[in-house]
């Protein structure tokens, strides 16, 4: 092909085959005759010093006689090298042996050097006839585009009125672009995914998950690298002004303008799609839950946030604090009760929240998230937020399902309500750790709690940290001995050196438990189980409880 008009790999031409070209001969840079041509020009200035981006567009063929350089060869070459560098697609000499007597060896060479292809016109072809030739196949082109283009327009139309679901709609683009082509829903998992082995659907749902605030919050497309994969991989959110949909991700970031209206009517039809599926409810739940998630979870704007919270219908400006409830003993229940019947359980607990907050009359709004009710308390005359988590607590216990309650700290902006909910869920487990089971917790009562919380998110690592240390012998000799003196030392603090229950609660003789007591007396400059030295133990297990136990349990709640 030489110098080719190129739309994309369906519609092109080839510049030497229009009729004036017929005498026309690439004498140098044969290597970049495939470089596509958008505009066609004539040069009869000296670029070398009157070069601007107005004068020369990029792909651009430029037509030119050498008349104004036709007695400065060195300029010649300098021409030929500013064109390249504009991203010109080639030049075409005309009149040679007229004007310019020859083409020189310096010509020659550099357009072989920069691929720059140089086609020189053999009889006296004018400027007309080769600007009126490359214009019209120009315009075919375009014309031929522009039918292309409301082809896809009425094929993807077409396909949204037979009701075809996501997976085909995905299917019908990865045809078009002649490309692979998978899809992820909002929950990142995969919906389409056009052969690829796991592990490499894996490595792309751990990109979105990572990146899952980019594409929600900034609807921006991602270009990433894959291991195993020659081309990199284009990943673009599928959203509209409420709803983030899934994840589109083709194989290839190099489109032509066909298949870019492509991408663009299959994300339109995809967000179509997802939204018919959804009921006007299931919309609006689906809005307040993303929208509590995100605000609790990641940073958003006050903008984001006030935006966001009037699509809900909620003065967020009002939120007095968050509530966080808890079914007791949920472990236990999903050991003893089928996926079915816990999801019913989990179901009934939220419509029951739902209806009780509607039964008092409180303007709050609350989510699921995993096994856990959220509520944004607003605040209300009638009852004060305690009152609230209370009265719910009763409610659900006569439906038998018993819940603890956390109560986060008050707030005083919106930009508080992230920390009144981390506060909500630290009272929960300070009511699940060293209370009755359903109790109820008001973080505020709490500051020491609050203070060490604070200390804690600074630097989570400092309690391992510190239960490394002050367990560091224990540990030595249980790894080298098998001694179990770590189960028995934690045993003997939590029973406040209750030798027969500290037996009865590891199955061990109490003589046994006595043993290991010296055992680890002996492993310590001074005795563990004397004060002061017992109240830092039995304080850095107590941060461990509160901190790094059951924060990483509760880590995958939200």
């Amino acid at each position: 092909y030489l110098c080719r008009l190129v739309i994309n790999s369906k519609h092109e031409a080839d510049v030497l085959k229009l009729k004036p070209f017929a005498t026309g001969k690439v004498i140098a840079g044969e290597n970049g005759v495939t470089r596509k041509v958008e505009h066609v020009s004539v040069m009869e200035v000296d670029i070398t010093e009157w070069f601007s981006s107005e004068l020369v567009r990029g792909a651009s063929l430029e037509i030119s006689s050498m008349y104004a350089l036709v007695d400065h060869p060195e300029r010649q070459v300098e021409a030929i090298r500013r064109l390249n560098k504009s991203g010109a697609a080639g030049l075409v000499l005309c009149y040679v042996g007229t004007v310019l007597k020859d083409v020189s060896q310096e010509l020659i060479d550099v357009c072989n050097e920069l691929d720059f292809p140089l086609i020189v016109m053999f009889s006296l072809v004018g400027y007309k006839e080769i600007i009126r030739a490359v214009s019209d196949a120009l315009l075919g082109l375009d014309n031929q585009k522009l039918r292309d283009a409301i082809d896809i327009y009425e094929y993807v139309t077409e396909l949204l009125m037979e009701s075809r679901n996501n997976s085909s709609l995905v299917m019908s683009l990865e045809h078009m672009l002649e490309k692979r082509v998978m899809y992820f829903d909002q929950n990142a998992e995969p919906i389409y995914i056009s052969g690829f082995s796991r592990a490499r659907i894996q490595m792309v749902e751990r990109y979105i998950k990572n990146h899952f605030s980019e594409f929600l919050l900034h609807h921006s497309s991602q270009t990433i690298s894959c291991p195993g994969i020659d081309e990199q991989l284009y990943l673009r959110p599928i959203y509209n002004k409420a709803f983030y949909f899934g994840t589109l991700v083709i194989v290839g970031c190099r489109f032509s303008d066909l298949d870019k209206i492509a991408i663009a009517q299959i994300c339109n039809a995809l967000s179509i799609s997802s939204l018919s599926q959804i009921s006007i409810s299931q919309q609006q739940e689906k809005l307040r839950t993303d929208f509590i998630r995100d605000l609790l979870t990641i940073h958003l704007s006050e903008e984001d946030i006030f935006r966001r919270s009037t699509a809900i219908h909620c003065d967020i400006s009002q939120v007095e604090g968050c509530i966080v409830l808890d079914i007791c003993n949920f472990k236990q229940l999903i050991k003893q009760y089928s996926e079915e019947k816990i999801a019913s359980l989990k179901c009934d607990f939220y419509e029951l929240v739902q209806s009780e907050l509607s039964a008092l009359g409180d303007r709050s709004i609350c989510c699921v998230l995993s096994d856990k009710v959220v509520i944004l308390h607003i605040q209300t005359p009638k009852q004060t937020i305690l009152q609230v988590a209370r009265s719910l607590q009763r409610v659900l216990k006569r439906k038998n399902i018993e819940v603890s309650a956390g109560i986060g700290y008050r707030c005083k902006s919106v930009r508080d309500i992230q920390t009144s909910y981390e506060t909500a869920r630290l009272a929960l487990q300070i009511a699940t750790s060293g209370f009755a089971p359903s109790t109820c917790v008001d973080s505020e009562e709490f500051p020491a709690y609050m203070m060490l919380l604070q200390t804690y998110q600074a630097d989570p690592g400092l309690v391992p940290q510190l239960i490394d240390r002050l367990l560091a012998p224990v540990r030595q000799y249980d790894q080298t001995r098998n001694g179990a003196l770590e189960e028995t030392f934690r045993a003997l603090l939590r029973c406040d050196m209750n030798y027969n229950l500290v037996a009865e609660q590891l199955f061990f003789h109490k003589n046994t438990v006595l043993q290991r007591k010296q055992k680890i007396v002996s492993l310590y400059k001074e005795d563990p189980f004397q004060l002061p030295l017992r109240r830092q133990f039995e304080f850095a297990f107590i941060l461990e409880g509160l901190y790094v136990r059951k924060g990483s349990s509760d880590s995958g709640d939200i």
